[in-house]
């Protein structure tokens, strides 16, 4: 995996509940979703099982505003976290291995920061 092939995603609302990443045809399978603080270079590991339909959802992370991110999944027992798997956009025709995203903090009218309940990632 390379970061030339990344696919570059739309910026996210920082302040999200869920994030879906996409699609899989591994149905209901168990599989880890790497999130990469490209400044840093930490990376977060999440143990999530995709949906009978194939939707890989993270919830419960906290993203930092204007920090880029590298995404990516691959069945949860790979030995390497490099062997990854195909996702599908949810625009249900790019695909991707890996993806990279800034999130961004977003605030309403008083100032109070933004939240949103599910956002999708999509492809720039």
């Amino acid at each position: 995996m390379s970061c030339d092939t990344c696919q570059p995603l739309q910026p996210l609302v920082a302040c999200l509940t869920n994030l879906t990443i996409g699609t899989t045809t591994h149905l209901s399978t168990g599989l880890k979703v790497y999130v990469e603080n490209l400044g840093t270079g930490k990376i977060t590991v999440f143990d999530v099982t995709s949906t009978g339909g194939g939707e890989i959802i993270v919830s419960a992370f906290t993203w930092l505003p204007n920090v880029a991110f590298k995404i990516w999944a691959t069945l949860v027992n790979q030995t390497s976290i490099d062997d990854t798997i195909v996702i599908t956009l949810n625009d249900g025709v790019t695909t991707m291995s890996c993806g990279t995203f800034t999130p961004r903090a977003v605030f309403d009218s008083t100032g109070a920061r933004e939240s949103v309940r599910g956002q999708k990632l999509i492809k720039v």
